[in-house]
């Protein structure tokens, strides 16, 4: 992932191999990587997966459920008329309705007292800023 976004050409959008120091180390080198720092959410995503692989690893237990009790926590992670999410607070699930779900979050998103609606968009002045504070 690092050497495809080292090389990818914004301007062309095709992977390019440029003439840069890069390149002649990697002729030299042919289990060259770029170094971390480059682009902070590839840095980021990175770890995540890292650590989600290393934890997957550790956690192989035996699962304490009878055959039973799999079954039918398939049968209700399968069911289209419910969603599962997890609590606001605490370390809980809520299992809800899907109509209602979506009836709820209609709401939500509707309210003028949570959100409001902007002239422009502004999405790209907010990304930089966080770009510069995550720094």
């Amino acid at each position: 992932m690092r050497l495809k976004e080292y090389f990818y050409n914004i301007k062309e959008h095709e992977e390019v191999k440029e003439k840069s120091e890069c390149s002649k180390t990697r002729r030299k080198n042919k289990d060259f990587t770029p170094k971390p720092g480059k682009n902070i959410w590839l840095d980021t995503y990175i770890e995540v997966v890292k650590g989600d692989v290393m934890n997957g690893l550790k956690q192989r237990k035996s699962i304490n459920l009878t055959t039973k009790e799999e079954n039918a926590l398939k049968d209700i992670l399968q069911d289209d008329d419910i969603v599962i999410r997890p609590a606001d607070k605490g370390s809980g699930i809520v299992v809800i309705n899907k109509e209602e779900y979506f009836k709820k979050l209609e709401e939500e998103i509707t309210n003028n007292d949570t959100y409001s609606e902007t002239e422009k968009n502004t999405t790209h002045q907010i990304t930089k800023k966080v770009k510069i504070i995550s720094k």
